[in-house]
This record gives structure tokens, sequence and C-alpha cells, in this order.
């Protein structure tokens, strides 16, 4: 009996998997990312130029929002190819994590190729950006570049959840993180990141890169366990403006050593908007200050340092109360093509003061 169960129920899995496969890969826009690499020489994580160079990213189980992806020859996210030597115009450097990566937006919809643009060839405009770094990351990504390419002009895009992860328990093997050192900050061993095999070759599969990234069943574990701790928060929650201490002194750390490492070179500190504040004059279910206090942590570091600094707030408010449209997408809270642009035109405005 056990015996013709399987006899019967593993070809029918068998044919209802390869049926599906083919399903998705002729008529689905199945997400696809590229393959991460850790560079051990200048301890940076970027992309494996050995392997898979342009894709296809789309958003949730209906695969919406199709756009397109390009690793560049220097294993970062590009519609352009990047030159350490022979350059004759002045290099700006944009720092930052998934949205300055822009896998939301088509490549040349990002706010770095649109800045490029603008510009109208003054400047080269190189991005760099990677998925989950923070902003102790973004300070190696920083030393990366300017050791790499010798940068002219840093500009760094903050977004809010950049200060929360700075220290060490959360640490992301290949990227920097702080940890305690007595009373102030030091910088901890940056772990190798080592590819998983297994993984690696599931996201071969069209029907598994489905499940594990649209559907995203690597994070169904944590959802519940997240909810209880969304609905102790609401029923506990009172707002305060005082922030955790970490996040104002692990600031304070990172916004000194790049003022070490730019030597006098202008810098400049974007940070994003609330944007759901903005829309509903209330801070996200989960959060027990407002966001925007971040934004006048990020405006005093800059200040302390001598750092030019945008503060989005104003600049997307208007634009927002005068059209009505946001600047993120409805399930996904990255920039859309709507936001980059008018990122873009923001620091442009910005960097011609």
């Amino acid at each position: 009996m056990i015996k013709r169960f399987f006899l019967l129920t593993i070809p029918s899995l068998l044919v209802f998997f390869l049926a599906f496969e083919i399903f998705l890969r002729l008529f689905v826009h199945v997400q696809e990312i590229p393959y991460a690499y850790f560079d051990s020489e200048n301890q940076i994580l970027k992309y494996d130029v050995t392997k898979q160079r342009e894709g296809i990213h789309s958003l949730g189980k209906l695969c919406t929002n199709p756009t397109t992806w390009r690793v560049n020859n220097m294993g970062w996210m590009s519609d352009i190819d990047y030159q350490i030597t022979g350059r004759t115009k002045p290099l700006i450097v944009v720092i930052g994590d998934s949205f300055i990566e822009g896998f939301h937006v088509n490549p040349n919809q990002n706010v770095v190729s649109l800045l490029r643009q603008k510009l109208g060839g003054a400047y080269d405009v190189y991005g760099f950006g990677f998925d989950g770094a923070n902003l102790v990351q973004y300070l190696n990504m920083a030393r990366y570049v300017d050791k790499t390419f010798h940068s002219d002009f840093f500009i760094f895009n903050i977004i809010h959840n950049d200060f929360g992860f700075p220290c060490r328990v959360d640490q992301r093997d290949g990227m920097l993180c702080l940890e305690r050192d007595g009373d102030n900050w030091k910088e901890a061993p940056i772990k190798p990141y080592r590819p998983q095999p297994l993984k690696e070759i599931f996201h071969q599969s069209s029907f598994f890169r489905y499940l594990l990234l649209n559907v995203n069943l690597e994070q169904l574990d944590q959802t519940l366990p997240r909810l209880g701790r969304i609905f102790k928060m609401r029923k506990k929650r009172q707002i305060s403006a005082v922030l955790p201490d970490y996040m104002r002194s692990g600031g304070d750390y990172v916004w000194h050593q790049i003022s070490i490492l730019a030597k006098g070179r202008r810098v400049l500190m974007v940070m994003d908007a609330p944007r759901l504040e903005l829309y509903s004059e209330a801070p996200p279910v989960g959060t027990c200050f407002k966001r925007s206090e971040l934004n006048h942590l990020a405006a005093e570091l800059s200040e302390k340092y001598g750092f030019d600094h945008l503060d989005l707030i104003e600049t997307f408010q208007n634009d927002f109360k005068k059209r009505g449209v946001r600047f993120e997408f409805p399930r996904d809270g990255h920039w859309n093509p709507e936001g980059h642009a008018l990122a873009a035109a923001a620091i442009l405005e910005k960097i011609k003061k």
C-alpha cells in the first residue's frame, strides 16, 4: 500500500513541478538575483562578475513591476561600466543600500543614473549600493571606493533603518559592524561572506526562485513572532522624541570616521523622508518614536562635522501635497520611479548651490 502510494505520488509531484517550472519560465516574470561575492582583498561585499550579470526583478506573489538589472564590470549595479584609471572628469560617488542598488526600477531610472544624466557629462557619477547595507557598511564601502576610484565628492543616501542595526549582534556576513568597547564603539572584524551552494542550485529554478524570492518563503517563519511584537507595541506604545543611545553614538562614530576619510573633500548626506508619516502624520506601527527624529539627528551630525545635508522631507512633502502621488510601491517601501526622479532633482539642486 505504501509502495503504491509513493509510486503514484512522486511521479505526480514531478509532473506538477515540471509543468509549473515551464509555466513560470514562459509566462511569469519570476524574480532573479545576482550572485554575491566577497572581495577578500578589499573586504567588501559586491556581485560576482563571472556569473549572471543581467536579470529581472519583480514584486510579490503576482510578480508585478518587472524591471531589469545589470551588474557592471566592477561588480556593482549600474547602467554603465566603471573606470579605475583614465577618467578626465571629477568623480561623484553615491553610496547606499538597496535604494542606490536600484533593483526596483530599470537601470536608467535609478537616482544615480538620473543624476548623471542631469549633470550633462560634467562629472562621472558612480553608484555603490548593496541590499542590507547600513551606516557602518557605508563607511566600509566609502573606504573601498576611495581606495579604488579616488573620489572627489561623496554622497551618502541614508534610510531610517540604516540607524537600526549598527551593532555586532545583527552583523551580516561580509559587512562591517560595530561592537561596544566600554563606553565607546570599535569596528568588529568582518565575517567573510560564503555562498550557500544549495541556495545557488535552487536559484537556477524558476519554481524555487518564485517560492524563495517572490513568495518570500524564507521569511514566513518570522511572520508570527513579528506580528506578536507589533501587537504588544500597539498596546504599550508611547511616542517619544528620545532616540536610543546607540543610534546617536553609533551615528556619531560613522560621521566622524567619514570626516577623517574625506579629508576636506565635499560630503553630502541625503536623508530620506519619513514617507509614511508624511502621508498619515503618524509613526509606522511598531516604532516608539517618530522617524523624523532620525532626520533631525542626521542633520545635527552633518552640521557638527561640516558636511552638506539634504533632508528630503520638504521635497517629498511639497510634491505629495501638490500631486498626491506616493513615492514607493503599494507593498514595498523602496522608491518607485517617482521617488528616484524627485530625489535626483533635489540632489542636483543641492550640488549646484
